[in-house]
């Protein structure tokens, strides 16, 4: 069965159509070629500036490393402050301890040096009062008249 088809009839107006559906897809085919092209133009831009941050981050990687040097050598100096500092104040504090020691001494002594003192200013105010405090206070009050003028 031999298959047959209908011979189109061609009229102005479907030319015209043809056409002008054919304008309409060549616009909006250069309008997506248009965008394509724009947004290739700022990715490429981006491109370039990416590029240009990858090399400032290139060449700041030795100082971040030079600042992370820093860093660590500041904190083990912190650390030697901090151990310093702890072995001045047990210093202070030894120091201190032999000082009090030392006080603690030496008002040891002065007081058993007192008690010496009042001790013999006890046997000495006992030997004034053997001597002399015992007499009779109305026989040797010297008494002197009254007079009147």
């Amino acid at each position: 069965m031999p298959i047959t088809l209908e011979k189109a009839r061609l009229n102005l107006w479907n030319v015209v159509g043809f056409a002008v559906g054919i304008a309409v897809t060549a616009f909006g085919w250069g309008i997506t070629y248009n965008s394509v092209v724009t947004a290739n133009a700022a990715a490429a831009k981006d491109i370039a500036s990416l590029r240009d941050d990858v090399k400032d981050i290139q060449l700041q990687m030795p100082q971040i490393a030079q600042l992370q040097f820093q860093v660590t050598a500041n904190a083990q100096q912190i650390a030697q402050n901090k151990a310093a500092a702890d072995e001045q104040i047990k210093a202070a504090n030894a120091r201190m301890d032999r000082f009090v020691e030392t006080v603690g001494g030496k008002m040891d002594l002065m007081t058993d040096s007192l008690n010496k003192l009042v001790t013999r200013v006890e046997v000495l105010s006992n030997r004034v009062g053997d001597n002399g405090g015992n007499a009779d206070p109305k026989r040797t009050r010297f008494m002197l008249p009254i007079t009147k003028p």
